[in-house]
């Protein structure tokens, strides 16, 4: 039963694990209610994470960032004037980030300014579409993605690079307007900027950690994962 453990034995007396990546806890963004104290965008980042074979700490504000190549802030990450000059020192020393939705915002307003975007608000009509461009979603076929939370609408900040757009469904389904599907059929009008690059900040509109904890959808797993490789 222990032999194939007994070949491996030697590898794992006194290692330590390389870990590459923290993910930001978001302690601060849930209620006192036990039943609300770990997100949904928790569940989703540390599954899609585990899938891809990543090693990674869930870290507090109060933790060094400097070992980690890469700090993820997943959809709803509430950050204080101290953790932004925290973020700010550290991709300024040559680390990565992705953020999600609305971290690094409050009341519609950016208070990350690496991050690299102007929150305008919400996007108009969800659910919308993600079009994999020649810069992200290499993995993908060639048409629209369907994101089915809504995200967050951001205008691009000079030298910010828009990796890829949201795509506009016709209509948002209401009383007024129905589709039999749970999204409405895209109208190929390009619209809000989906993914944006600024320098080693790649930003995500959408909410897409807790996106996939909710219905798993395989293309946001593989854009994050080519985010994580550029």
């Amino acid at each position: 039963v222990y032999k194939e453990v007994e070949r491996r034995e030697s590898w794992c007396v006194n290692a330590q694990a390389v870990t590459d990546i923290a993910v930001l806890s978001l302690e601060k963004a849930v209620s006192s209610s036990w039943a609300d104290a770990i997100p949904a965008a928790t569940f989703g980042v540390v599954r899609m994470l585990e899938e891809l074979s990543m090693q990674f700490d869930i870290v507090d504000t109060q933790a060094d960032f400097a070992p980690y190549k890469l700090l993820i802030l997943a959809d709803e990450a509430v950050l204080d004037d101290a953790v932004c000059a925290k973020i700010r020192e550290y991709v300024a020393n040559g680390g990565a980030l992705i953020a999600s939705h609305r971290s690094g915002m409050r009341n519609n307003q950016t208070i990350l300014p690496v991050l690299g975007v102007d929150c305008v608000g919400d996007i108009a009509m969800s659910p919308d579409f993600i079009m994999p461009s020649d810069t992200i979603g290499h993995s993908l076929p060639r048409t629209e993605h369907a994101m089915y939370l809504r995200g967050t609408q951001v205008t691009p900040q000079p030298g910010t690079t828009v990796l890829a757009n949201t795509v506009q469904p016709y209509f948002e389904r209401s009383w007024r307007h129905f589709s039999s599907h749970r999204h409405t059929p895209s109208a190929g009008v390009v619209g809000a900027p989906a993914i944006t690059q600024a320098g080693r900040v790649i930003y995500f509109a959408h909410p897409v950690f807790t996106q996939y904890h909710t219905n798993a959808p395989r293309w946001v797993k593989q854009l994050v994962a080519e985010a994580i490789a550029r």
